[in-house]
């Protein structure tokens, strides 16, 4: 094919690869039967940032500690 051409193409809608649903059908359902593991993927993700900021106000809290330890 040249360059600049116009790609013709044959689009068979009766073929048995063409897909039923479309993608934002197949997502929302994937998500309504998933919603329970993925509402547990986000409280665990929620608590593993609780922690990560404590860790960081702890650190903080040492080193402020620390700093008066050495004058």
């Amino acid at each position: 094919m040249d360059f600049g051409t116009i790609n013709t193409f044959h689009c068979n809608t009766n073929s048995s690869t063409v897909f039923g649903k479309g993608c934002s059908t197949a997502f929302g359902s994937f998500v309504q039967s998933h919603m329970g593991s993925i509402g547990l993927a986000g409280v665990f993700l929620i608590i593993l940032q609780a922690f990560a900021v404590g860790g960081a106000i702890w650190l903080a809290k040492m080193t402020r500690d620390e700093q008066g330890a050495y004058p």
